[in-house]
């Protein structure tokens, strides 16, 4: 039996979460990208700078690097597409004036989107099943790369100098998610912060700076729920981000490795019983007749750094045996009370970090979103622009999932998310639909009956 937090908002409340959420989580994307500014110069344009935005989404959400052109034979054999039902494209560009409009657009101003969905989502009651220790969010931090080319580059290209003469210019972005431990299979992807280079800035930028900028926003997430803990590798777990996390109200749990962290492990290995050292033992079951042993220890207001005026942490350490008796060990530091009655959830929380990876940054670099792909680099901005497209696609297919539904249901009779993805690009590709629920339909409607229905004649 699944536990509550895994069930959908839709079992509480049947279809309300579900109802309309395509066109409104589109139309909060939409809302943003109509208000771009124009950066052509002239009047004389064709198109949009929605509309250019829109298309190139498309191409994400739909997982189809044909789903343009597929679209525009459509379009010329009966005057109408999927790129105009779904995305509200009527009249589609080239993907030459798409990547040429998108190279000079701000990212900044396209991942407003982000917020603007988890809005919707929050409206619709999707994050509560995410809530952890009475009510907060817990963000996983952590940062991937997803373009690397010794030919090609651009300005906000990272350089890194790999051996004699050998020079190698890579993308990379900070992808914080929303995570749970008793949520499994789900990473809600929340506004990503980019490598790259910052005005008035002589070092190359790098992850711990680009989480510090984002440091603001996740506050902000923070604060329209009890609260916001940040999840994250040993790389977090120094004293100077701890402390900003703290001054910005943020709580932590940060992997804390004894190689980095020398005065706080000669104040922690010593500890017994006697002098501060707690211990704790549970079982917890995690299916039915399957039970996992944790261990944790902890200690509290132990220095972070060292040096006078040091940061006073918490510490605490689980091993976790499974039923073939391998054993899972990590350590953590927060800003967090520790007690006997919280620590098992503070250490099943933290371990949830591997969520992130899992469930978000390979999903979208294996399972169908391919974000190491080059789909089109630029000289400014068209690689971040592009990969922040394909991430919040990957948000609204998460957000639809969430709530269940249609969407839901074919996902889960689908079986894998590649075949999901293979059944929209076919039936987008042949048939015109009046709207994204209408194909979902038919898709569940084939299933359920063992005999499909006919197609919509295009």
């Amino acid at each position: 039996m699944k536990r509550r937090s895994e069930k959908r908002v839709e079992a509480e409340n049947p279809g309300r979460a579900a109802d309309g959420l395509y066109e409104a989580l589109a139309g909060a994307v939409w809302g943003v990208f109509d208000g771009l500014a124009e950066v052509r110069r002239g009047g004389n344009v064709q198109y949009t700078m929605g509309v250019l935005a829109r298309t190139a989404f498309g191409v994400f959400y739909m997982k189809s690097p044909s789903f343009l052109e597929g679209q525009r034979a459509m379009q010329g054999m009966c005057g109408k597409s999927n790129a105009g039902s779904f995305f509200g494209v009527a009249d589609i560009p080239t993907d030459g004036q798409v990547r040429s409009v998108l190279d000079r657009v701000g990212t900044g101003v396209l991942l407003e989107a982000y917020d603007a969905v988890l809005e919707v989502m929050e409206g619709r009651g999707l994050l509560d099943g995410l809530e952890v220790l009475g009510g907060m969010l817990a963000v996983a931090l952590d940062g991937t790369w997803y373009h690397s080319s010794e030919k090609i580059g651009c300005d906000n290209c990272t350089v890194v100098k790999a051996g004699e003469g050998e020079v190698r210019r890579h993308h990379s972005v900070l992808t914080p998610a929303i995570v749970s431990p008793d949520m499994r299979g789900v990473a809600v992807p929340v506004r990503p912060e980019f490598v790259v280079p910052q005005d008035g800035h002589e070092k190359q930028d790098c992850e711990i700076a680009a989480a510090k900028r984002a440091l603001p926003r996740l506050a902000a997430l923070g604060a329209r729920k009890a609260g916001c803990v940040l999840l994250g590798d040993d790389l977090y777990s120094r004293q100077p981000f701890c402390r900003q996390a703290a001054l910005h109200g943020l709580h932590f749990l940060f992997t804390c490795k004894e190689e980095s962290h020398k005065t706080l492990y000669e104040w922690v290995t010593p500890l017994d019983a006697s002098t501060g050292l707690v211990t704790v033992a549970e079982r917890r079951e995690t299916a039915p007749g399957v039970c996992e042993r944790w261990e944790v220890r902890f200690a509290k207001g132990v220095p972070l750094a060292d040096g006078e005026g040091s940061m006073r942490v918490n510490w605490l350490a689980a091993e976790v045996t499974d039923r073939k008796g391998g054993v899972y060990s990590c350590a953590w530091v927060t800003d967090m009370d520790v007690t006997e009655a919280n620590a098992v959830e503070l250490a099943r929380l933290a371990r949830a970090r591997w969520r992130i990876e899992n469930e978000h940054n390979n999903t979208l670099k294996c399972r169908g979103y391919h974000l190491e792909h080059n789909f089109g680099h630029g000289k400014a901005n068209l690689s971040c622009n592009l990969a922040a497209l394909n991430i919040l696609a990957f948000l609204l297919h998460t957000a639809q999932w969430l709530a269940g539904g249609l969407y839901a249901e074919v996902r889960e009779l689908m079986r894998t998310r590649r075949a999901f993805h293979n059944a929209l690009q076919v039936l987008a590709e042949f048939f015109y639909w009046s709207s994204f629920e209408q194909m979902l339909l038919f898709m569940v409607e084939s299933s359920r009956n063992g005999s499909r229905p006919p197609p919509p004649r295009t």
